[in-house]
């Protein structure tokens, strides 16, 4: 959901300026800005991204219109030009600017001796030279969307994971002029054209909705097929504009604008306030509102001259002559501040975090407006390296000699050249292949991997009865115990509650009446679940302490879960040995049913039933009535999910929900745990980390014991 290259309004045939335009400008860009930035305040600020597509099909579209209007041609050379003029060199400072800051900050850590991989910093680093790459050729959308990154995207954040949108208006600009030129061809009549316009609008936005209708919307939001439609909405108002423009506005048609103007800047501000990035509606129809109403703004702006005078007040044109370059760099410095500053994600970004980032994006794109983008747009590439050439060695262009305060200049402007291409390289040979998180969610496949083979195994008689022999001490169990390695149930202590004694009858919440097992606080620095118990112990000493109860086999449990279940897939095994975990990631609530109702079908379901999912999309009170009963009589164990999802809260009440109302079900409060400390997860604020894996499964052991003592 971030997005945008800059709109354009001008070309050398000398079209006039529309006024109010750089004020929408503006605004789009705060919007598409304050969502990264305080998306607690602007959750629907992404529709900025939208407003910027209608502007730029708007204006491209005129631009087109208005040269074969004056040359009676089109001549896409000199287009293609004006438009790399205008987008390369900022693009190329960004990309090549902020790589160097990354891999300035991964020098400083390679020379305190801590190794880049499996730092945060490093984290940044991975798959970097794919994304200039993708950069450099304009196609980051569809890069992102090869390469799966869509779950991704809030696990690790990428450095240019903005540069997506820059690339549908590129494609965009590569071949609107083919069918804007085919279309002035056939003579085909404005409106007709402003019509077929708005029709593959209908389609993209149609395209949208089906594609949408997955998981992962990475498809549907970043195609340029399934999100052109804002572009396609602004070629359609471009090519009416000119069809009607020989007719002088009457009093009812300013006040019709001015009312269509209204209505769609109350429909931006609304959404901007309260439609969420992750709503399924968001697809299927939400951001199609958005472009219809900045549609209408910007077809009252052209009826109504004054609202374009009133929106282009001083200070919304300044950001709107910057919006380009205020999007470029906003992003990957907010990654790099938080960083620094929070050690975590930009999600979570810090209130100075946010300033700092706020403060620069502002101070280094006014600089790049001033000192390169300005100047290559006046002077050409050619005109702008001799200006910069003479202001550098005047004794070249002048044929005088050397002045010496010019020459320090020359010198620390090369050196700073030479150390920023030179730190950008490093970081670009230097970069991991695996983020850390990828690492863990790697050791976990292989545990499902493993548990998966054991399951088939066992399926046959011979290999079972291999198994049995195992058991005794001879047979071939996985490398992390296998189903009958414990040869019962597991006595481990519970862990206390932190501060206090555990109450060893189980933590049942007298007011709800829910069999809850809570999790009571961190526990860290540990490298086993059985260390963490013994660890976090405050209770009892050991001579008074009650006899630890009984947690259910290895070979009796099921775990089915998605991401933070896979990550978390060696602590399980290494708590629970035998168990068989099948998770994976971006895995549904309702996909996990159908996976555990396939397993109860092929007799591999076990009789204690682990289910920790509800982190990629809702749980529904329908999904938990079948999941119910498709388990049947067995024990079920809920893991109340955790992230910071606008479905979230829902998922979690139907968890808990599930526990109050059935006997058999079991509620592991992983909420709780991460409550209480999130240091217990990654940088992405939804999986765990090593420690907190550990955690993870003690908060399930926990509720497994309870379930046995009823």
């Amino acid at each position: 959901m971030r997005a945008l290259a800059r709109p354009e309004q001008r070309t050398d045939a000398g079209p006039r300026r529309i006024a109010g335009l750089d004020g929408l400008r503006a605004i789009a860009v705060i919007l598409a800005v304050g969502f990264h930035l305080v998306p607690a305040a602007l959750p629907g600020g992404f529709i900025g991204v939208d407003m910027f597509f209608v502007l730029s099909g708007f204006l491209i579209t005129t631009i087109l219109l208005r040269e074969h209007a004056a040359r009676g041609r089109l001549s896409l050379r000199t287009f293609w030009m004006h438009r790399l003029r205008r987008l390369g060199p900022a693009l190329v400072l960004t990309v090549v600017g902020t790589t160097a800051l990354v891999g300035l900050a991964i020098t400083v850590l390679q020379v305190r001796g801590q190794p880049a991989a499996g730092s945060l910093w490093g984290d940044l680093l991975v798959g970097v030279g794919v994304q200039l790459g993708a950069a450099a050729t304009f196609t980051s959308n569809w890069v992102t969307v090869a390469l799966g990154q869509g779950y991704a995207t809030s696990a690790t954040p990428r450095l240019f994971e903005n540069l997506w949108s820059l690339a549908v208006e590129e494609q965009f600009y590569l071949l609107w002029p083919l069918v804007v030129m085919g279309v002035l061809a056939w003579g085909v009549a404005a409106r007709r054209a402003a019509w077929a316009a708005a029709l593959l609008a209908a389609c993209s936005a149609v395209a949208m909705a089906f594609a949408a209708a997955g998981a992962d919307p990475t498809r549907a939001y970043m195609g340029t097929d399934t999100h052109a439609f804002g572009l396609m909405l602004g070629a359609a108002l471009a090519f009416a504009w000119r069809g009607g423009q020989a007719r002088r506005p009457t009093g009812a048609t300013r006040t019709a604008a001015l009312g269509a103007g209204a209505a769609g800047a109350a429909v931006i501000a609304a959404l901007a306030l309260l439609m969420p990035w992750d709503a399924p509606w968001t697809y299927r129809g939400g951001l199609l509102a958005a472009s219809v109403a900045a549609a209408a703004v910007i077809g009252t702006v052209l009826a109504v001259p004054g609202v374009g005078r009133r929106l282009d007040a001083a200070p919304l044109r300044w950001i709107g002559d910057r919006s380009y370059g205020i999007y470029l760099w906003h992003w990957p410095l907010l990654v790099i501040v938080a960083a620094a500053v929070d050690q975590g994600p930009p999600s979570s970004a810090s209130p100075l975090a946010v300033v700092l980032t706020a403060a620069a994006t502002v101070a280094i794109a006014a600089a790049s407006y001033r000192w390169i983008e300005a100047p290559v747009r006046r002077l050409g590439f050619r005109g702008a390296f001799r200006a910069l050439e003479a202001w550098l060695r005047p004794e070249v262009a002048q044929g005088r000699g050397i002045d010496a305060t010019r020459a320090r200049r020359a010198a620390l402007a090369g050196g700073a050249a030479a150390a920023t291409v030179a730190l950008s390289t490093s970081a670009v040979a230097s970069a991991p292949h695996q983020t850390a998180l990828e690492s863990r969610l790697e050791a976990g496949a292989s545990v499902v991997s493993a548990s998966v083979a054991y399951e088939a195994a066992v399926s046959e008689p011979e290999a079972f009865e291999a198994d049995e022999a195992g058991e005794a001490g001879e047979g071939t169990a996985p490398w992390f115990g296998g189903p009958f390695a414990t040869g019962g149930a597991v006595e481990q202590p519970l862990p206390p509650r932190a501060g206090g004694a555990r109450d060893e009858t189980g933590s049942v919440s007298a007011a709800s009446e829910v069999r809850a097992v809570e999790a009571d606080g961190p526990i860290r620095d540990v490298e086993t679940v059985e260390e963490a118990a013994e660890e976090a112990a405050h209770g009892p000493s050991e001579d008074e302490a009650p006899a630890p109860r009984k947690v259910p086999a290895g070979k009796e449990i099921t775990v089915v879960g998605d991401s933070v279940t896979l990550g978390s897939a060696p602590a399980l095994a290494e708590a629970l040995p035998g168990v068989a975990v099948d998770a994976e990631v971006g895995r549904q609530f309702a996909v996990g049913v159908d996976r555990i109702a396939q397993l109860a079908r092929k007799d591999r379901l076990r009789p204690y039933v682990v289910v920790a999912l509800g982190t990629n999309g809702a749980v529904t009170p329908e999904e938990m009535d079948r999941l119910l009963r498709v388990v049947g009589d067995r024990t079920v164990v809920l893991v109340t999910p955790y992230g910071d999802r606008s479905w979230m809260a829902g998922s979690q009440k139907q968890v808990r929900a599930a526990a109050k109302r059935h006997d058999n079900v079991v509620l592991a409060d992983w909420q709780r745990a991460v409550e209480a400390d999130p240091g217990l997860l990654g940088p992405d604020g939804i999986h765990p980390d090593d420690e907190g894996s550990a955690v993870f499964a003690t908060v399930v052991k926990r509720a497994l014991r309870s379930a046995v003592s009823g």
